[in-house]
């Protein structure tokens, strides 16, 4: 399967490549940003809830905050 869609460009067959990060694109996806829809990785993703995610940027912008690995609204 890599053989026969290797991107050599990328130096990566396309399934990986499409399976990337678009925020860092270092590594594989593991969901999606719930505010601007990017995919992102471990890294680049916060967990919300087990099933939801934001990215970093998104959660500086709509006010979200990390307290002891934990997803808080901050009280305005």
């Amino acid at each position: 399967m890599c053989e026969d869609d290797f991107d050599y460009e990328k130096n990566m067959c396309l399934v990986c490549s499409n399976t990337r990060c678009e925020i860092c694109g270092k590594k594989p996806s593991i969901g999606y940003c719930r505010v601007c829809g990017r995919v992102g990785c471990e890294d680049c993703l916060i967990e919300e809830t087990p099933v939801s995610y934001v990215c970093r940027e998104c959660a500086g912008k709509i006010g979200l905050e990390l307290n002891a690995k934990k997803l808080r609204y901050k009280l305005r």
